[in-house]
């Protein structure tokens, strides 16, 4: 134990004092360390090669591990607390239900509009590292805020609209490093479910936990879980500076380069083909040959990603998720959500009505992670073998035994049955996700992907802020064994529903990629199968290099 640290604090009276001082002192000498070490490994993530001398030591997809691992703990140490805080802040179960509805409302009026921004400037990292830093800023200064209601929600809604796009960002980076690790690895077997389980590692394994432990031995250190929320969110968005969301094609140095925009009748499929000028490096310039503007400086231009006009960006998105079959698909998505939002903001309330310690809370959020690593582990294979309409199915039925197990705790008589009945975590959440965001991923051409990956957030969102709404109004008539009861007799209706339309509805969604105007075909039973008439890649990659040679021909007759 550091004296130093410890000088300043006064001599308890009592032992319980000397006790909970010393809790208190531990976790500040935990955070301290954590602190030095978080930035030394931050300021090591954000350091720029020069010149393409210098390698990463760490392989661009553990990037994305560590992110989760770190992002899900700063979640895992302040978001489930909430509403007990709430509580403790003399908040009524309504005004708690109204705080986390409005939460994801704000998400999902936000969330698109990050991800078409996104799209449009091609600042994928920077915006997603913006909204980390303004979520860390936001939560950690709720502690100072008056215990209001009206102050918090107000706190909240400004705090999500700036740092709501967090999540969904990392999950576009993760789609795309992982395809690209696979490209340059064949041999690899990395997917985005192996990458996402750092995630429930971090959130279950050890900072739910810890900061439940940290809560039972100091009941009054409310502020240990927005401190802690802080320092792993600022890490995050570190980290998200290194997080990779789409090709990068820059023109070598030296060289200057032209844009030429290509467009087809209908003026959807716009792209722009970086061309680099061989004759330049000879002609007409200083240094080492660039090609001098009107000004006498040497001109540059450095090859670009091509992205389309921000509104045509919105309408081909809209055009996407609108299309009947799919949008029924984010529908379903939706009333998910809707039963997730109900666990996360009421459960640890009902916990805490039946007498449940805090050590108990952090331990149902680790029961929710032993289940959910394996299956993110396994979700390809999981999709594979069950396809897309069993997977929802099964993700349905979990719910139904999940609402049911808590709507019968008091009948157990003990809250400690609870633990068991997370298990099915890995179900309700870990398969749901997987499937949501690689149904996002399909569905939409490469272009717009952080777009639609924002209107499935923005869907889950939505789905959230009608749970945390209805189900406080529920839960002030008839508590919580009685919302969760009448939760699981919903499910249980769109279950029977959806299995109804599994038996006798056509099992085939088809969707239209406006970009390259491919049916791609979500197979209910196989999950996915594209049709497209277009050459094969390699072909494809010839072509586009004879066409290049051809245009640079040209440009050096007319130089």
């Amino acid at each position: 134990m550091n004296k130093e640290h410890l000088a300043h604090l006064p001599k308890a009276a009592h032992a319980s004092e000397k006790k909970a001082r010393s809790t208190l002192s531990r976790f500040s000498l935990l955070l301290h360390h954590d602190a030095r070490s978080c930035a030394c490994f931050s300021r090591a993530l954000v350091v720029n090669t020069k010149r393409g001398t210098a390698r990463n030591t760490m392989p661009p997809i553990y990037y994305c591990c560590v992110w989760y691992f770190i992002f899900c703990g700063g979640l895992a140490v302040l978001i489930p607390y909430l509403p007990v805080i709430f509580r403790h802040w003399n908040l009524s179960p309504s005004q708690i239900g109204i705080i986390a509805a409005c939460k994801p409302l704000i998400g999902f009026g936000i969330q698109p509009m990050w991800g078409q921004i996104a799209d449009y400037t091609k600042l994928h990292s920077k915006i997603h590292a913006f909204c980390l830093f303004a979520s860390a800023c936001g939560y950690g200064s709720l502690y100072f805020q008056k215990r209001e209601f009206g102050r918090i929600l107000a706190h909240v809604l400004v705090t999500e609209t700036f740092g709501s796009g967090g999540f969904f960002l990392a999950d576009n980076a993760t789609n795309f490093m992982v395809s690209k690790h696979l490209e340059r690895n064949p041999r690899s077997s990395i997917s985005y479910g192996k990458v996402r389980l750092w995630g429930a590692v971090g959130w279950g394994y050890v900072f739910a936990p810890l900061m439940g432990l940290v809560l039972t031995e100091e009941k009054n250190a409310q502020f240990a879980p927005f401190l802690a929320y802080v320092i792993l969110f600022s890490m995050a968005s570190a980290i998200a500076l290194r997080m990779e969301h789409h090709e990068k094609e820059v023109a070598d140095e030296g060289d200057d380069a032209e844009i030429v925009v290509m467009n087809d009748d209908e003026g959807e499929n716009e792209r722009m083909v970086g061309v680099a000028s061989s004759s330049s490096r000879n002609r007409g310039g200083g240094g080492r040959g660039g090609r001098v503007g009107a000004d006498g400086t040497p001109s540059k231009m450095k090859r670009t990603a091509s992205f389309a006009d921000f509104n045509d960006v919105s309408k081909r998105t809209f055009r996407i998720v609108t299309e009947p079959s799919a949008f029924l698909v984010f529908l379903l998505f939706l009333l998910m959500a809707l039963s997730m939002a109900l666990t996360d903001t009421y459960l640890f309330l009902h916990l805490e009505t039946l007498g449940a310690p805090p050590i108990l809370m952090g331990l149902a959020l680790f029961f929710t992670c032993v289940a959910e690593v394996p299956v993110f582990f396994h979700e390809k294979k999981i999709k594979e073998f069950l396809g897309l309409d069993r997977s929802m199915l099964l993700i349905l039925v979990a719910y139904i035994f999940r609402q049911l197990g808590y709507a019968s705790l008091k009948s157990f008589g003990s809250p400690w049955f609870v633990l068991p009945l997370q298990l099915l975590h890995g179900i309700t959440f870990g398969l749901y996700w997987s499937v949501g965001v690689e149904f996002s991923r399909l569905l939409a051409p490469e272009d717009l992907r952080a777009a639609v990956m924002g209107f499935f957030s923005g869907m889950n969102s939505l789905g959230a802020f009608l749970g945390a709404i209805c189900g406080g109004r529920v839960y002030d008539r008839v508590g919580g064994g009685g919302l969760f009861f009448i939760a699981a007799a919903g499910n249980t209706i769109l279950s029977l529903v959806f299995a109804l339309k599994m038996a006798f509805g056509k099992r085939v969604v088809p969707t239209t990629n406006t970009v390259v105007d491919n049916i791609i075909e979500i197979d209910m039973s196989g999950f996915v199968r594209l049709e497209s008439s277009m050459p094969p890649s390699s072909s494809l990659s010839d072509a586009g290099e004879r066409d290049d040679l051809d245009i640079d021909r040209s440009i050096d007759s007319r130089i």
